[in-house]
């Protein structure tokens, strides 16, 4: 199974759709990342820290906890250790080392996916673009971190990308 790993934006998503009961575009992604892979964490629970804080309130975070506890026991959510390779790299790109979580999780579950809409994950210099400049880099996977992520067999891709490529594996 491929591990993949989902930032927190597309999580929150989801969980606002799957309590919502509508079947929008990160419930679709979240099927497809549970049939294609898994949800990959990091062993020191930074990921699944950020999960719950973002959901929240209590109830909502907690609900998503419960979830991702469900899906680890049946094998579709799972732990690695952070892999800190790239490390330098990315933090000479601008990332800011709180979002090193998803690259160095990635790297250490030899993920080939990354999912996010956080514009750092794509190119941190362009925080203070315009909305619809930020759209096309995701949108197109571009950016000084999803270069340097690609040359390391890693796709950075926004939830509509990420379905994309999941459909084709």
């Amino acid at each position: 199974m491929n591990p993949i790993v989902v930032d927190t934006n597309c999580m929150a998503y989801f969980q606002k759709e799957r309590l919502d009961a509508s079947s929008g575009l990160y419930c679709h992604l979240i099927d497809e990342v549970c049939n294609k892979g898994h949800i990959s964490l990091d062993r020191k629970g930074k990921i699944i820290q950020e999960y719950a804080e973002t959901c929240s309130p209590g109830a909502v975070g907690l609900n998503l906890l419960d979830w991702l506890a469900d899906m680890a026991a049946k094998g579709l959510v799972k732990e690695y250790a952070e892999a800190s390779d790239l490390k330098q790299e990315c933090e000479r790109c601008g990332l800011p080392s709180k979002d090193y979580k998803w690259v160095g999780t990635a790297m250490g579950a030899k993920a080939k996916l990354i999912v996010s809409e956080d514009i750092d994950l794509f190119e941190p210099k362009a925080k203070a673009w315009t909305a619809a400049k930020k759209k096309q880099i995701k949108a197109n996977s571009k950016g000084s971190i999803a270069k340097l992520l690609k040359k390391n067999g890693i796709a950075v891709r926004c939830g509509a990308g990420a379905i994309e490529q999941l459909l084709e594996w």
